[in-house]
């Protein structure tokens, strides 16, 4: 690899679509995963219905690699606020914190920036 290139970047001649291995190995999660996040459309993929193959794009798992190391837990993001996750949980159900719902009831991811910001200005008030 060339000095300064990224392991993730994409040269001239290397697909934009990748399988679900090269996937999973990205995100360093389970092959099962990666199909999942494809059937809810949180990954951009497409299936060859035939064999049930996913073609995945490349910047899609990039994307979500990014996204996902933004976020924090709503027990981390208790600690920062100095409050209760069931509070937090509420926060996020209000919409006072930017954050996603996890496939299970009440779990979700939380937009760190989102957390400090509120924060600041709770501190602030």
């Amino acid at each position: 690899m060339r000095p300064g290139a990224s392991k993730l970047s994409t040269p001239a001649n290397e697909s934009k679509e990748i399988f679900v291995g090269q996937a999973a190995s990205i995100l360093k999660v389970s092959r099962n995963t990666v199909e999942r996040l494809c059937e809810e459309g949180t990954l951009r993929a497409r299936r060859f219905p035939d064999r049930g193959w996913w073609r995945i794009e490349r910047d899609s798992v990039v994307e979500h690699r990014e996204r996902v190391a933004r976020e924090v837990t709503a027990r981390v993001a208790a600690s920062i606020l100095g409050i209760s996750r069931v509070d937090v949980l509420e926060l996020c159900r209000k919409g006072s914190l930017r954050a996603r719902l996890l496939g299970g009831v009440g779990r979700y991811k939380i937009e760190r920036d989102s957390v400090v910001k509120y924060r600041d200005r709770s501190e602030n008030h």
